[in-house]
């Protein structure tokens, strides 16, 4: 559900970016990307602050929608990039043609972006499954996550089963090197992104500002 939710949502954020010229165009594209740059405690803290008197601590709800929040700046990031890359002739074709501006981004931006949405509905994913320091802070007895758990089995008691699980974890994040995605150029051609280059800071900042 994370997943799904922080791609919808990057992806919208993304596309008016790099296709309109607005006012505070920077300011929002800082806000998007804040969540990957501010320590996750204060995100964690901050969000326990607004969440806790709405009372949707201790929900799934609320867990997808905290969840969210670190996972959307992501997508955002490469939904931009991949849109940035196709040839915009393209878009200007279709709607010359008489499409919709709807129906132009589902019958030719779509297609073409979809490695990179992809791409961030992965990380999304792994982001979610990974996450602990707010997971602590929304999660409660009925919203655990696996990360949650076996951080409270380390403190509490010494199980095998930590172990293999951290392994098991622990060979996905070791595999990150040798996986790469590929987004569209102007060109036509496909260029081969390395997930660890992508989300370093220096690139980061380039890709953002």
């Amino acid at each position: 559900m994370t997943a799904l939710l922080a791609t919808v949502l990057g992806t919208m954020a993304a596309t008016p970016v790099t296709r309109i010229n607005f006012w505070g165009k920077k300011v929002f594209m800082a806000v998007m990307v804040a969540p990957m740059v501010v320590p996750v405690i204060i995100v964690a803290i901050a969000m326990y602050d607004t969440f806790a008197p709405m009372h949707v601590t201790n929900t799934l709800g609320g867990l997808v929608l905290a969840h969210s929040v670190l996972a959307v700046p992501i997508v955002f990031v490469t939904g931009m990039t991949g849109l940035k890359g196709i040839d915009r002739r393209l878009e200007l074709a279709s709607k010359g043609l008489g499409s919709t501006p709807l129906g132009t981004f589902f019958k030719i931006t779509f297609p073409l972006i979809r490695p990179s949405i992809l791409s961030g509905a992965l990380f999304a994913l792994i982001t979610s499954l990974d996450e602990v320091v707010v997971t602590i802070f929304i999660a409660g007895e009925k919203t655990k996550t696996l990360p949650v758990v076996m951080w409270e089995n380390l403190r509490t008691q010494i199980d095998p089963t930590i172990a293999v699980v951290w392994h098991v974890k622990k060979g996905g994040s070791f595999s990150h090197p040798f996986l790469h995605f590929s987004l569209p150029s102007t060109t036509g051609q496909i260029r081969v992104i390395d997930p660890y280059h992508f989300f370093d800071s220096q690139n980061l900042l380039k890709q953002v500002y």
